[in-house]
């Protein structure tokens, strides 16, 4: 993860390395613990703590295939067991009114959803909303594990950005969203797409005209998410390489004239810095 994805356009880059130091501090401090479930623990209980461990596992190591197939397979094991033992508890829901195929959904736990539909106790909750009015199917849509920087561009919270981009390597790798969808779908999910779209244009702080409209009239509002939030990310990218730029023009500015590079190397150097990034150079 490159450290634009927490740039903004007016943010010096002094002022960017004092965010990051604290941003860094307030990740290590704030890291929950790893734990291992009880075996009396809850379905929304063992999905909270994956979601937990592989926080920890991407904060201490960034986490590779082989760990993330070895904490999805505890965290089954723990499921099965759950929905064994639970009884009707295994339908409870959190203070926000979530069940565990909001939380399975929400956060992109597709080897944990599947368990969930098979359950006949899950699956007749599966139109449940929460506190917020959503069901599961809409938060598979949202897709905020991948798509929080569509929701909320210029926002710099650590608390949010700091376990999005640390965990995102793992949403890259397993891409579960269409399949969580799909999951649902033909489990008997409804799919009216208008309170994942009120959601989004209530609560999220993207105030760009083109983007609040797209999401207002999409008929696909999952992939118009998802292509929003790559446009956001390039567009981040831009305003860091442009402010790589505009930091190395004032420093040639204060160079000696005799060690100044010309304004031939000074214009390769700034074509060097966008070709690197993999974008094009302004003309």
């Amino acid at each position: 993860m490159g450290k634009w994805m927490m740039s903004g356009s007016t943010v010096s880059p002094s002022n960017r390395l004092k965010r990051l130091v604290a941003t860094a501090v307030i990740s290590i401090c704030f890291t929950p613990s790893a734990h291992a479930q009880s075996a009396d623990a809850l379905p929304i209980e063992i999905i909270k703590g994956f979601r937990n461990d592989l926080y920890v596992m991407a904060e201490r190591t960034g986490g590779s295939v082989e760990e993330w197939n070895s904490l999805e397979q505890r965290a089954i094991e723990a499921l099965n067991a759950s929905l064994e033992n639970a009884g009707q508890d295994a339908v409870l829901s959190n203070e926000r009114g979530r069940n565990a195929l909001h939380l399975a959904a929400a956060d992109g736990f597709l080897f944990l959803l599947d368990p969930l539909l098979n359950d006949d106790r899950l699956r007749a909750e599966i139109n449940v909303t929460d506190a917020d009015g959503l069901t599961p199917y809409d938060y598979a849509v949202l897709a905020l594990p991948l798509t929080l920087q569509a929701c909320h561009p210029e926002s710099e919270n650590p608390f949010l950005l700091v376990p999005y981009m640390v965990k995102l390597p793992y949403y890259l790798d397993r891409q579960p969203f269409e399949a969580i969808l799909a999951s649902l779908e033909r489990a008997g999910a409804d799919t009216d797409l208008s309170r994942a779209r009120h959601w989004w244009l209530s609560k999220c702080s993207n105030a760009d005209p083109a983007a609040r409209k797209g999401v207002e009239t999409s008929q696909d509002l999952h992939g118009s998410l998802l292509d929003l939030t790559e446009k956001v990310l390039v567009q981040k990218k831009r305003q860091d390489v442009d402010e790589k730029v505009e930091l190395y023009k004032e420093l040639v500015e204060m160079m000696p004239d005799r060690t100044k590079p010309s304004p031939e190397e000074i214009k390769d150097q700034i074509r060097q810095f966008y070709l690197e990034a993999g974008m094009s150079p302004p003309s």
